[in-house]
C-alpha cells in the first residue's frame, strides 16, 4: 500500500475520522503496515522492539495499546510512532483507508444546532426517545468496514441515477465490481453501521450484518433551517435537489421513527419534515402511516406527493417524490412541499397553503 505522506493534505476533521474508526482499529492498523499481536497476547513493540513488552488492548475502541518501554497511546499515536508521520498524515491515511471523502469527513451539520447538542461521547444530552432502543453492540460489525474499504468512487453516470434522474452526492460509493451503488448507514457520530447496495435495476439489499435501525445516510444541504427525512435514496436526492435542504435517508418506512427520534435527540430545536411515500395503492398506505407516527413522535411536519389519476412511471404506479420529479419536474416537488408545510414551520420559508394533516390521516386510512 502506498501511504500518503504528501504535504498537500486534505483538511479533515479529526473527531469525525476518529469516530468513524472507533472499534475498527485492528482492521485499520494491519493494512497500514503496523504488525499487531493476536488478541490478549504480548509481543515486541512495533516502535521500540523488545520481546514481549507490547499489548494491543483497544480498550475503548480507539486503538489503545501499551508498551512497558515507550508507554501507551491510541491508534493514531501508534501510526505516528511507527511510520514517523505527523498527526495530520495519520488522519489522512486512516480516512483514505475508510474511504471517507473530504466532504464526508466533516460532521453532518444538522443546521446550527448540532455543535452543542451532542455530547463528546456521542450520547445525546437530552432524555431518551419515547421508543427506547435496545442497547447496541459496542462496535460496528467488522465485515461492514471491510466491504466499505473495497469500494470505489461512484460515477454520476451510474444506470440507477440516470433512471431516477438524480445527481450523485458525496458519500455514495461503488462496489468492487463497479455494478452496485454502495450507500452507508451512519449514526450521528458518522460511524458506519451498515451498507445498502443498489443494483442498476433498482434492487436494494443490505450487506449481511448491517444494523439499519436508527441509522441513515446523510445528504448535506445549503439551507440549514430544516431537515427532511425520507425512505429511499432517490426520494432523498429529489427532495434535496428541489429544496436545497439537508436530507437523511432512513432506507424504509419502518426506520422513519427510529431515525427521527435519534435526530430529534441530537437536535431538539431543529424543524424536522417527514417526506412520506404516498402508498395509495397499498392497503393502509404504509408510507403515510409510518410518516405520521414519526412526525407525531418528534413534533415534526409531514409532506407527501400527489398524482393525477392514471399517472404512471416506467416502474409502474407512482408513490414518492422521485416519481413526482420524473413526471412533473423539480419545481413540482418544491411547490408540493410548500403547499403542505404549515405556515411558519420553517423560519422564512413561506408555504403556499396551511396545514393539511387531517388529509394525511385520511390517506393513512386507505383513501387513494
Amino acid at each position: 500500500m502506498n501511504y500518503n505522506t504528501s504535504s498537500a493534505l486534505l483538511h479533515l476533521n479529526k473527531s469525525t475520522v476518529k469516530d468513524a474508526a472507533r472499534g475498527q482499529w485492528r482492521t485499520i492498523l494491519s493494512p497500514l503496515g503496523v504488525p499487531l499481536p493476536n488478541h490478549g497476547r504480548h509481543a515486541p513493540c512495533p516502535t521500540c522492539g523488545g520481546k514481549d513488552r507490547f499489548r494491543f488492548t483497544d480498550k475503548h475502541g480507539n486503538g489503545e495499546y501499551y508498551c512497558n518501554h515507550c508507554r501507551g497511546g491510541d491508534g493514531l499515536q501508534l501510526l505516528q510512532n511507527y511510520h514517523g508521520w505527523r498527526f495530520q498524515e495519520a488522519i489522512q491515511n486512516v480516512a483514505e483507508l475508510l474511504n471517507l471523502e473530504e466532504e464526508t469527513c466533516q460532521p453532518f451539520e444538522f443546521g446550527k444546532f448540532d455543535a452543542d447538542k451532542i455530547a463528546p461521547s456521542g450520547n445525546p444530552q437530552t432524555p431518551a426517545p419515547r421508543h427506547q432502543e435496545p442497547a447496541k453492540p459496542k462496535r460496528p460489525p467488522s465485515n461492514i468496514l471491510q466491504q466499505w474499504q473495497m469500494t470505489r468512487p461512484a460515477s454520476p453516470d451510474h444506470t440507477y441515477l440516470k433512471i431516477k434522474r438524480v445527481q450523485l452526492c458525496p458519500g455514495i460509493r461503488l462496489s468492487r465490481n463497479y455494478r452496485r451503488l454502495v450507500v452507508p448507514m451512519r449514526c450521528t457520530e458518522n460511524q458506519l453501521w451498515g451498507i445498502q447496495n443498489i443494483s442498476p435495476n433498482g434492487k436494494k439489499t443490505a450487506t449481511k450484518g448491517s444494523d439499519k435501525k436508527g441509522h441513515f445516510f446523510p445528504i448535506k444541504g445549503q439551507d440549514d433551517r430544516a431537515l427532511f427525512i425520507v425512505e429511499g435514496l432517490a426520494t432523498g436526492l429529489s427532495v434535496h435537489e428541489a429544496t436545497g435542504f439537508p436530507v437523511v435517508v432512513a432506507f424504509d418506512a419502518n426506520n422513519l421513527l427510529p431515525v427521527a427520534e435519534n435526530i430529534r435527540a441530537a437536535c431538539p430545536d431543529l424543524p424536522l419534515v417527514i417526506a412520506a411515500d404516498n402508498d395509495a395503492w397499498t392497503d393502509g398506505n404504509p408510507g403515510i402511516t409510518a410518516a405520521m407516527e414519526a412526525a407525531e413522535a418528534v413534533d415534526g411536519a409531514i409532506v407527501w406527493p400527489e398524482f393525477e389519476p392514471g399517472a404512471e412511471t416506467v416502474a409502474g404506479r407512482p408513490t414518492d417524490f422521485n416519481d413526482l420529479q420524473r413526471l412533473c419536474g423539480a419545481e413540482a416537488v418544491r411547490d408540493r412541499i410548500r403547499e403542505l408545510l404549515p405556515r411558519g414551520f420553517v423560519p422564512g420559508w413561506i408555504p403556499i397553503r396551511g396545514e393539511r394533516v387531517t388529509e394525511a390521516a385520511s390517506l393513512a386510512g386507505g383513501a387513494a
